[in-house]
């Protein structure tokens, strides 16, 4: 089975990807996305969902969260922390063996390709502040105000650049490719649960029957 994306795990890139820092919102947008004309995902039933992440609770949030999603193309998505050890001492022969035994139709595999930074420019704004007694009599019975200008400045992100890719079972086939950008920003949950979005809203394109499980 040709799943070489297993092959090189970047244990540095994947643990800044999955950190969780403390400031909000998260975005992934899909950058390229190919797949064979004859592809559906709504006629696998059993997927094996793997999560390329050094990490252990990470990978199982990861694919947990993956394969509830999936339910929506899948009959039974199966994470793979289930029925494979930590991810660094897995190799191909070992989840051929699992596909093999579990009659997996599919397999899905994300993982990290590079990581690179951006510089994103705060605008300054102005802010009105309502006058107070301190500001003396005069100001106060006159309802003078002031205006604070706090400038603009640079915030740097880390961008993750993630692959996933879907290996049909019968044939070891990759049948379904999608590249995006992470902005790392927001909590470890609401990070995965935004990526995973953005994969599941980029299948849905791929798909054209009715829901398995609707």
């Amino acid at each position: 089975m040709a799943l070489r994306a297993i092959s090189t795990v970047c244990a540095i890139g994947l643990s800044l990807l999955m950190s969780s820092c403390r400031t909000q919102g998260t975005a992934t947008k899909v950058t390229t996305l190919s797949k064979d004309p004859q592809f559906n995902p709504r006629v696998f039933q059993r997927v094996l969902v793997i999560g390329v992440f050094p990490v252990e609770e990470r990978r199982q949030m990861f694919e947990k969260t993956f394969a509830r999603k999936l339910k929506t193309y899948a009959a039974q998505p199966i994470p793979s922390y289930k029925l494979l050890p930590t991810i660094g001492a897995i190799d191909r022969a070992q989840i051929e063996a699992v596909v093999r035994d579990q009659k997996m139709d599919a397999v899905f595999i994300t993982r990290l390709i590079n990581t690179t930074t951006i510089q994103i420019e705060m605008p300054g704004y102005t802010t009105e502040v309502p006058p107070t007694p301190l500001d003396g009599a005069v100001s106060y019975f006159k309802m003078g105000k002031k205006e604070v200008y706090t400038p603009g400045y640079q915030v740097e992100h880390t961008v993750a650049i993630l692959e996933t890719r879907i290996f049909e079972s019968r044939t070891g086939v990759c049948v379904w490719t999608c590249r995006s950008d992470t902005l790392i920003s927001g909590y470890l949950d609401d990070l995965i649960a935004d990526f995973v979005a953005a994969m599941i809203h980029a299948l849905s394109g791929s798909a054209t029957d009715t829901p398995v499980n609707p």
